[in-house]
């Protein structure tokens, strides 16, 4: 799970962070959510290596590639379809997409691209 810096970054947009509903094994840039009640959200391993709670607007939600994927096509149950879209953007986007350091940044791209038509632009953030 990336949990650079960059990606951290990368997600702390409204776009992203206003459709996260937590649930069980969400990243967050404080930890793993492990308990979930309204908008408060229980986390582990965090920093100081104990759970904390914090309300979901405190934290920055890091979707994994299976929630980036699922955002971009979310009625699709084939993955080939995604994978064969994805690899159509990348040809399109060459030196754009291999600016990413991992799939959960490249699928991110992929999904603020598609939805959003939004580029990252590395000292503006999301930029259209």
């Amino acid at each position: 799970m990336d949990k650079s810096p960059k990606y951290i970054k990368m997600c702390d947009c409204p776009e992203i962070q206003e459709g996260w509903k937590p649930a069980v094994g969400d990243w967050t840039d404080k930890g793993i959510v492990v308990k979930v009640f309204k908008d408060r959200v229980w986390l582990a391993f965090t920093e100081s290596g104990t759970t904390i709670d914090r309300h979901k607007s405190e934290l920055i939600w890091l979707p994994r590639q299976d929630q980036t994927q699922g955002m971009v096509m979310p009625e699709r149950n084939f993955p080939f379809n995604q994978v064969g879209d994805l690899i159509r953007w990348i040809d399109n986007y060459k030196s754009y997409s291999c600016s990413f350091d991992s799939m959960e940044q490249l699928w991110l791209a992929f999904v603020m691209c598609t939805l959003q038509q939004m580029t990252l632009v590395d000292e503006k953030g999301w930029v259209k």
